[in-house]
């Protein structure tokens, strides 16, 4: 029963995020009307998993109001993105 308790724990440990939500948590500015939760999702994911993807609707009009939020499984994977994201050439 222990090591089938240990395997367990490892696995849960494993999906269960270990860091503060906001630190893996990063705002989205400036996307484009026409983005949706998938192709946000399918962008953010090059960097790591994503354990939440959400682009920002209007309530009544059900349009996008340009941004949105992405969430990693580790603060590791937000490094990788924020680093990657902000070595663009002009």
């Amino acid at each position: 029963h222990t090591t089938q308790y240990r395997q367990s724990s490892v696995a849960l440990a494993q999906q269960t995020p270990r860091e503060p939500e906001q630190l893996r948590k990063l705002f989205i500015g400036g996307l484009s009307f026409e983005t949706t939760d998938e192709s946000l999702r399918a962008h953010f994911e090059q960097w790591g998993t994503l354990t939440d993807c959400v682009v920002m609707r209007d309530p009544n009009t059900k349009r996008s109001r340009g941004f949105g939020f992405v969430t990693y499984s580790s603060v590791n994977e937000v490094d990788a993105d924020s680093c990657k994201a902000g070595a663009h050439s002009t």
